[in-house]
């Protein structure tokens, strides 16, 4: 299988990074794994911490077990991130306690959007404010979004008031396909059409083009006023071996 992947972050307005990304790559003979994962921490300094955490957690999840596996399975990759969610829910829920009342904010906690791969294999998990976009041909469909309420009340994330698991997804990958992650949802910005003319397949062949156009998504969102950290990865199927 080939692919093209890239990833972009950008600091809020104070220069603060709640934001961390994972993007790792194995090869094991001729099935190629991968994984993109965006954190987002949700209460300053001490979401900045959580969102490290959880990203250094996935990524030690992804190389002690998940390349381990020959022929990963639906049920035994969710049973797998299941027992990593809870311990992760446990740990953030510790770190982020007010030393003063033992009691948590109700805005503390971290959000998760994440795609792993195994041949042609895709695997999700979701928790949180961010989204993930399929884009093939001319269309544009959404896989996830985000779990907010009203005026972008967000309902569900990771260490949050109460215990959360993720949002499980898999399915399979067509060739010439570009799957599309961000800390946020896109739509608020960029219509079907403009995703379709950034991602079409046929035009982003190297990694260079989709930092690119990674960038310009990220650079209109700046345009149009946002002061907040974005974040955004992509993964770009060319063809399978």
């Amino acid at each position: 299988m080939e692919m093209v992947s890239a990833c972009r972050r950008y600091a809020d307005r104070n220069g603060g990074n709640r934001t961390a990304l994972s993007i790792q790559q194995a090869r094991c003979g001729k099935k190629m794994y991968f994984m993109a994962c965006i954190c987002v921490g949700h209460h300053g300094a001490a979401g900045e911490e959580s969102s490290a955490y959880t990203a250094e957690q996935m990524t030690e999840w992804f190389w002690g077990e998940y390349v381990k596996w020959k022929r990963p399975d639906g049920r035994e990759v969710k049973k797998s991130l299941t027992k990593l969610f809870r311990k992760l829910d446990g740990a953030i829920r510790k770190r982020e306690k007010r030393p003063e009342s033992g009691q948590m904010t109700g805005r503390r906690g971290v959000s998760v959007e994440c795609v792993l791969l195994c041949g042609r294999k895709f695997y999700g998990i979701h928790l949180g404010n961010g989204s993930c976009c399929r884009i093939s041909g001319r269309r544009a469909v959404y896989v996830t979004r985000p779990h907010v309420i009203g005026e972008g009340l967000l309902i569900r994330m990771l260490g949050g008031a109460s215990q959360e698991l993720p949002e499980f997804f898999c399915g399979r990958l067509r060739r010439q396909e570009t799957m599309l992650l961000g800390a946020y949802h896109f739509p608020g910005s960029f219509s079907e059409k403009e995703l379709v003319r950034l991602w079409n397949p046929q035009s982003v062949a190297r990694e260079e083009t989709a930092a690119l156009r990674l960038e310009e998504m990220c650079g209109k969102r700046i345009r149009q006023g946002e002061r907040g950290e974005q974040a955004a990865a992509v993964v770009r199927i060319k063809n399978y071996s």
